[in-house]
């Protein structure tokens, strides 16, 4: 089946009277609404998402930008599961997907999501691996697209964000050193602008 036109043919009904049904509208009487979902199952015929989010003007997809560097694969991957399944699981209550960005390694984070928001691929955005001064939190309030951010920045007045408590891992471990004798204690962090490392210190 290729689309509401061929449906449409095949129920001998205008294109508006099979939309009107298939989108619950209530000026269609409940035997052709019903007609035309059991025509529509039989063929196969899924609706057009792309054409009916041009005619809404959204989506009702989110998006999840995350890099693929090294560092943020190695120590992101059990967190990034339990961050999509409950992100998944909230969504799906308010009919909203949610899709995967994966900012390439060699690209720069900017460039990828001003290319994502050409695109208008999605409604909102959630984007992670924070920089301390991240332009991506300007491009985003500048485009006027919601979103939230995984880690805090120095960018921008208020936006929101959620984060790890840095703080409180670094005070519970320096207490657990201390109580078993430890007096010279080190810590590593990211060598790059990511900002956690900078919170972490």
């Amino acid at each position: 089946m290729k689309g509401i036109r061929q449906l449409a043919e095949s129920l001998d009904i205008s294109i508006g009277t099979v939309s009107r049904a298939l989108n619950g509208r209530p000026d269609v009487n409940k035997e052709t609404r019903l007609r035309v979902l059991a025509a529509a199952e039989a063929l196969g015929y899924v609706a057009n998402q792309s054409g009916r989010s041009l005619r809404q003007g959204e989506t009702k997809v989110i998006g999840l930008m995350i890099e693929s560097s090294t560092e943020a694969v190695e120590n992101a991957d059990n967190f990034f599961l339990g961050v999509t399944s409950g992100l998944q699981s909230v969504f799906a209550h308010h009919k909203l997907d949610l899709v995967m960005l994966p900012c390439p390694s060699d690209e720069d984070p900017h460039e990828y999501l001003k290319r994502m928001v050409a695109r208008r691929m999605v409604d909102a955005m959630i984007i992670s691996n924070t920089q301390r001064i991240d332009r991506r939190i300007d491009l985003l309030s500048r485009a006027k697209i919601p979103f939230v951010t995984v880690g805090r920045s120095l960018s921008a007045n208020s936006f929101p964000w959620i984060d790890l408590d840095f703080e409180g891992v670094a005070e519970r471990a320096v207490e657990r050193l201390v109580a078993r004798g430890h007096r010279r204690i080190a810590i590593t962090a990211p060598s790059s602008e990511v900002n956690l490392g900078y919170v972490f210190v």
